[in-house]
């Protein structure tokens, strides 16, 4: 999740958006939020709000993916190059076409 993270905000700043991505709960390793993920050594309600944190993160890193899509779809739409053919492909495994 970190490395996406890294990718995200690499690419946004690529892109010079105004707001980068960024994870609203810091990962550091198995730690969201300053909370750990392991269960072992842990307490439920800490152990609960750090898969809280981390299904947040994921939340967020989804919406940019969705995003970042959208762009490519258009662009595909617009005569874009590589991102119309990679839409027909994935298109054609997900609509039963022939693998």
């Amino acid at each position: 999740m970190q490395e996406f993270a890294a990718f995200a905000r690499a690419r946004d700043v690529a892109d010079r958006r105004k707001e980068p991505f960024e994870l609203p709960y810091a990962i550091d390793g198995d730690w969201v939020g300053g909370l750990t993920i392991k269960l072992i050594f842990n307490k439920l309600d800490r152990w609960s709000k750090a898969l809280k944190y981390m299904a947040t993160d994921l939340k967020w890193a989804l919406k940019w993916v969705i995003a970042a899509n959208d762009g490519a779809l258009a662009a595909s739409l617009s005569g874009g190059g590589s991102a119309s053919r990679a839409g027909s492909v994935a298109g054609s495994s997900v609509m039963g076409g022939a693998h």
